[in-house]
């Protein structure tokens, strides 16, 4: 059967889905695991059955972390501009 046409590089859904499981890790430990077992188990899950690739899959958990480590570094900007259009 033939991969998905329709699939993004990177996976949105391994990038959603690791941005929770980092917020999970910051909850707690058993959380953390929880958010981490899934993404593992859906990464797993989008490469077996076609609908990415594994290099989809290792490109989205890095999406994750450059945002989470971008976050400290934009928020002063998003605060700005929160405050000049309220």
């Amino acid at each position: 059967m033939p991969g998905n046409p329709w699939g993004a590089m990177p996976s949105d859904h391994i990038s959603s889905a690791a941005i929770t499981a980092m917020s999970l890790s910051e909850v707690g430990t058993l959380y953390g695991a929880i958010g981490w077992t899934y993404v593992a188990a859906a990464s797993f899950a989008i490469v077996y059955l076609g609908e990415h690739y594994v290099a989809d899959v290792i490109v989205g958990l890095l999406v994750a972390e450059t945002v989470r480590r971008a976050e400290p570094l934009a928020a002063p900007f998003v605060r700005a501009v929160a405050r000049a259009v309220e």
